[in-house]
């Protein structure tokens, strides 16, 4: 081997090795720089006078950084009681997890809009907690995930003396003018007098978009087809926060139908 072509291996080794280090270092600087919060998703739920579909796809994102997207379960159930839930998932810096409470509301029985309510009380301190936490130390994502924006959407759905139901509640993040932040709830109710109905939680943009374009889609086609239409367009453009495979559960008065849902997040037996 000549001296030349053993130089030119040295540089190339050094090449290598120094891109690895730079991809190791933004690596640990957008986590420092950005929390490792999961957040993301878009969930669709539609109700027409003879079911109830709702939609979830499976992507979230950690932190901000597109190389740390993960699977995650944003729809399911605990018995009767059905939810899903889009925006702040998990965070294993501060341990907070949309589950804690979205599972104990539900562990304490009672109506569906009673589980939807005492989730809103047990929820919004920690919601708020989890904002506050990233407005001190991660502003950056504060400003562009957090900010005059919901923070956190969940439904809770299912089938409540022969009418299916569902109750949603947004948790929107607003500053006062003295820069205190505070979490202010919002609801959407479809009980057994609400016929029908169509909400987005999540990201919406290009679904919204689409929607103006195709105003007749919801009238055009089946709630199962909609969904999985209106989620695969809002995939297009934010791909590194909502991703397939898109889970779809159908309910009527009589039955429950998994249309689509991931292994891992089949409910155990």
């Amino acid at each position: 081997m000549t001296r030349s072509l053993i130089k030119r291996y040295v540089v190339l080794a050094s090449c290598t090795i120094l891109t690895l280090l730079f991809v190791f270092a933004l690596n640990t600087y957008m986590n420092r720089a950005h929390g490792k919060l999961l957040h993301g998703t878009t969930v669709i739920v539609i109700k027409t006078r003879n079911d109830l579909v709702v939609a979830a796809d499976s992507k979230g994102r950690r932190g901000t950084a597109i190389i740390t997207s993960e699977s995650a379960c944003k729809v399911g159930n605990v018995g009767l009681y059905y939810y899903a839930f889009a925006g702040a998932i998990n965070d294993p810096e501060t341990g907070f997890n949309i589950l804690t409470p979205i599972k104990e509301a539900i562990s304490q029985s009672g109506s569906i809009v009673e589980v939807a309510n005492r989730y809103e009380s047990m929820a919004g301190s920690l919601i708020a907690k989890q904002v506050g936490y990233y407005r001190e130390k991660y502003r950056n994502f504060y400003d562009s995930v957090f900010k005059n924006k919901s923070a956190s959407d969940v439904a809770f759905f299912g089938v409540e003396k022969d009418a299916l139901v569902f109750h949603i509640r947004f948790f929107f993040v607003e500053e006062t003018p003295d820069g205190k932040v505070t979490i202010q709830p919002k609801r959407i109710d479809c009980g057994a007098d609400c016929e029908n109905g169509d909400i987005i939680l999540g990201e919406r943009e290009e679904i919204t978009k689409y929607m103006a374009v195709q105003p007749s889609l919801l009238k055009d086609v089946e709630a199962i087809e909609a969904v999985r239409t209106l989620i695969k367009e809002q995939i297009k453009v934010t791909p590194d926060s909502v991703g397939e495979p898109i889970d779809i559960v159908r309910l009527t008065i009589k039955r429950t139908e998994w249309i689509q849902r991931k292994k891992e997040c089949e409910a155990k037996k």
